[in-house]
C-alpha cells in the first residue's frame, strides 16, 4: 500500500453520551448507573494481564479469569510495588464484569486509572484516602464508564497533555487512545469519558496495539492483525497515514519512545522486535526471539525497551544505533503479559499468567 494513498476511515459522528456515561459529578446527583453489585474481590484471579507504576510508586495491577466458568476480572491499587501481588497488603480493588486486558494510570487526575474489558467497556476508576476518623474504604470508585462495545478493549495508551507551544486548543484535557478486536479506535476525554473521536474501519481486523507520541496530544500510533502499522493525526482530514506492513508477518504491539520521538517500537508475531523510523516508516534495527510478542515498554530515560510475549522469557535491549540485548531472564512459570519500569530506578517489574509480580534490575 502507497503511503501516499488516503487510507483513512470515515470519523464517526458522535452521538451525545446517555446519562450513565457521565463524569462523577452526575454520579453524586444520581444520574450514573452504576453496577450495584461491584464489590472487592476475595482473591486475585490467576492470569495478570498488565502492570503499572506511577511515578509516586503506587503499582496497578490487572487479572482475568480466563479458565473459569466467569469470565470476569478485578483491578488491584498497591502503595508499593514491592507489594505486589500479595492481597494482604492491597490498597483498593474491584471486580470486574468480563476480563481486563490492558489499563494504566491517569495523569493529571490524582490516583486514577483506565482499563479495557473484554466486553468493551471502558471505565475510569479511581481511589482517595480516607480522612482521619473515618472508615478506610477499599473499593475503587468508578468515576465513569462507556457503554459495552461490539469489540474486546484489547489496548490503551493515554495521550500526551497539550501545551501553549503548540497551539493545542485545550491544554487541560486528559486524553486516552483505545484499540478493539471489531477493528476500532476511539480518542476518550477521561474526564467525561466521552469519545471525541472513533475511527470504525481504522484497521480491517482486530487491533493488537496503540502507543502515543511522547509530547503531541493529536499523535499517536496503532497495529492490527491486519498487517498495518499506521500513523495517526486526529487534527487531518486524512488521519492515518502507513508506517510498515503489508508482509507475511503481523504486528502484536507498539511503543514510542519516551528519550526518542523518531523512534518507535513493534512486536511482530514471528518473534521479532523492530525500530521503525516514525517519520518515515523505514526500519532501523531488529531483533529476533523465539515466539510471538505481546508488550513492549521503554525505560522512561534510557534508550531501553523491555519485550515479553508467549513465553515465559523477559528481554531488555538498548536501541542505540542497533538493538542489543542487554538482559534475559527465565523467571515466570507461564506466559508474560505486562510490563512496567520503577520510576526512579532501572528496576523492572513483569506480570504473568503464573499469578506473580516479578522484579530485576538491569545493566
Amino acid at each position: 500500500m502507497d503511503s501516499e494513498q488516503d487510507i483513512s476511515p470515515a470519523v464517526e459522528e458522535q452521538k451525545p453520551p446517555p446519562l450513565w456515561n457521565q463524569p462523577e459529578q452526575d454520579l453524586a446527583n444520581g444520574n450514573m448507573q452504576v453496577d450495584d453489585i461491584s464489590y472487592i474481590p476475595a482473591e486475585m484471579k490467576r492470569h495478570l494481564e498488565f502492570i503499572d507504576i506511577k511515578q509516586d510508586g503506587r503499582l496497578l495491577l490487572g487479572a482475568s479469569s480466563l479458565t473459569t466458568r466467569y469470565w470476569t476480572g478485578d483491578v488491584w491499587l498497591f502503595d508499593k510495588a514491592s507489594d505486589a501481588p500479595d492481597v494482604g497488603r492491597f490498597t483498593a480493588a474491584r471486580e470486574t464484569e468480563s476480563g481486563v486486558p490492558c489499563g494504566a494510570f491517569i495523569d493529571g487526575l490524582g490516583v486514577r486509572a483506565v482499563v479495557g474489558q473484554d466486553l468493551g467497556i471502558v471505565e475510569v476508576l479511581g481511589w482517595e484516602a480516607a480522612e482521619e476518623g473515618t472508615e478506610d474504604d477499599r473499593l475503587l470508585v468508578t468515576h465513569g464508564r462507556s457503554a459495552a462495545g461490539d469489540g474486546a478493549v484489547l489496548t490503551l495508551d493515554t495521550l500526551s497533555p497539550g501545551s501553549a507551544a503548540g497551539g493545542d486548543a485545550d491544554m487541560e484535557a486528559v486524553r486516552a487512545v483505545t484499540g478493539s478486536s471489531d477493528g476500532r479506535l476511539h480518542v476518550w476525554d477521561l474526564e467525561t469519558l466521552v469519545a471525541e473521536v472513533c475511527y470504525p474501519g481504522a484497521h480491517q481486523h482486530s487491533v493488537t496495539g496503540v502507543t502515543a507520541h511522547p509530547s503531541l496530544p493529536h499523535q499517536f500510533i496503532s497495529c492490527g492483525l491486519d498487517g498495518e502499522v499506521l500513523m495517526w493525526d486526529t487534527r487531518a482530514a486524512k488521519p492515518a497515514t502507513r508506517l510498515a506492513g503489508g508482509g507475511g508477518d503481523r504486528p502484536l504491539c507498539c511503543a514510542w519512545s519516551p528519550t526518542d520521538s523518531a523512534t518507535v517500537a513493534v512486536g511482530w508475531e514471528s518473534g521479532r522486535v523492530s525500530l521503525l523510523n516514525a517519520v518515515s516508516g523505514a526500519e532501523t534495527a531488529a531483533a529476533r526471539r523465539a515466539r510471538p510478542l505481546h508488550r513492549l515498554r521503554w525505560h522512561p530515560r534510557r534508550p531501553w525497551v523491555a519485550a515479553c510475549g508467549d513465553q515465559t522469557a523477559v528481554e531488555v535491549y538498548s536501541a542505540e544505533q542497533k538493538l542489543r540485548q542487554l538482559h534475559c531472564d527465565d523467571l515466570h512459570a507461564d506466559m508474560v503479559r505486562g510490563l512496567a519500569w520503577a520510576p526512579d530506578s532501572d528496576t523492572l517489574y513483569s506480570c504473568g499468567w503464573d499469578r506473580a509480580v516479578l522484579s530485576r534490575t538491569v545493566g
